[in-house]
């Protein structure tokens, strides 16, 4: 990282995801009341790892702080520091935004968090804010190609990691829930894509529309990055041979 704006986005990025998440759950604990769905600290801890975006939040924070220590020490965390990990983080942060977005136009009475102070600030820096950065800090570092053929192939396949892992986080915990609860606690956070609620092919298709938009997203993000190199680096270099040439 060598500029001012690279740097103030990377030390976005390692704070506020991680700390909007760690100040709604001390909060929602301590200002107790009665919109607030978290009571106690297990609640209020189930509460956040839910959702797809708490996921998103501590992820990306762990990515900044990591690269942040590679500003001081370059042979550290190579695979976080790698740009494969960042259009990982990149394309979770973007898919958060436009789901989160997508809701807040068609469904803003159906979204959680916007009870108290607190939890508006965090829906704010966490899905609006922080996203925008993590694009602009994306597109700001690009250093080298990855060839969009071969990405497509091999490489878009990564986005799916987390998601997946996500999901079947998600899965084991709703059928646990489902099969020894009387009153389970919110088992599916996103309802359309909870099997037991909705038709089943309504779930499969919620839950592998997000696993193939996570990889479509990843597969422009590195072609746009493509683009980006060849206009910032490489064309300047075939203007300047072709005036030698001359």
């Amino acid at each position: 990282m060598k500029n001012r704006a690279q740097v103030f986005c990377l030390l976005w990025i390692a704070v506020i995801p991680l700390g909007v998440v760690l100040l709604d759950l001390f909060l929602s604990i301590v200002e107790q009341n009665n919109d607030s769905v978290s009571n106690n600290f297990d609640i209020s801890l189930i509460n956040q790892v839910i959702y797809l975006s708490v996921w998103n939040a501590i992820i990306s924070s762990i990515w900044g702080i990591c690269n942040l220590i590679k500003i001081s020490k370059p042979q550290a965390y190579q695979f976080l520091g790698s740009r494969e990990t960042f259009t990982l983080i990149t394309t979770l942060n973007i898919f958060v935004f436009l789901v989160y977005a997508t809701n807040f136009i068609v469904a803003p009475d159906t979204i959680p968090g916007f009870k108290s102070w607190y939890q508006i600030l965090k829906s704010v820096l966490e899905h609006f804010v922080t996203p925008p950065l993590v694009v602009l800090l994306y597109f700001m570092t690009v250093e080298k190609r990855y060839s969009s053929r071969q990405y497509a192939k091999r490489g878009g396949w990564n986005a799916m990691i987390i998601p997946g892992a996500y999901i079947v986080f998600i899965m084991i915990r709703a059928a646990f829930l489902y099969s020894f609860s009387e009153d389970p606690f919110t088992p599916f956070p996103y309802a359309i894509a909870d099997p037991w609620k909705v038709p089943l092919w309504l779930s499969a298709g919620a839950i592998l529309g997000a696993l193939f938009a996570n990889y479509g997203i990843a597969t422009f993000l590195n072609c746009m990055s493509n683009r980006i190199h060849y206009y910032r680096y490489l064309k300047p270099c075939q203007k300047v041979k072709s005036k030698k040439a001359l």
